[in-house]
């Protein structure tokens, strides 16, 4: 800005946002891993909003061998999986919503 006498001054102006972060973001703790002659495993899902999402058990040729669909909440949400069925072998346990896949893997021993 220069005013009536030729003088310059400068302004500076800092804008910040609220840092609100509106993306799903979820963490998955399976327990036990490896699954060493277990009839189910445990997992622990904390998410940062609640949203409804598709919970797959899935065999190394991407096959579905579990499904659950359902409304998690915000937070922690604990679901048991019933795996006494299932041979040994590597599995993968994925969560899947609008906005996000996440996947773990797990080993199960029999």
């Amino acid at each position: 800005i220069t005013d009536a006498k030729g003088c310059s001054t400068s302004e500076s102006f800092i804008y910040s946002g609220l840092g609100i972060d509106l993306q799903t973001k979820v963490s998955i703790k399976i327990f036990p891993n490896p699954a060493i002659n277990a009839t189910s495993i445990n997992l622990q899902l904390v998410l940062n909003e609640r949203t409804d999402a598709e919970l797959s058990l899935i065999n190394v040729n991407g096959e579905i061998v579990q499904q659950l669909n359902k409304e998690f909440d915000s937070g922690i949400n604990n679901t048991t999986l019933n795996v006494e069925q299932l041979s040994s072998g590597i599995y993968f346990v994925q969560f899947k919503s609008k906005d996000l896949i996440k996947t773990e893997r797990i080993s199960i021993i029999k």
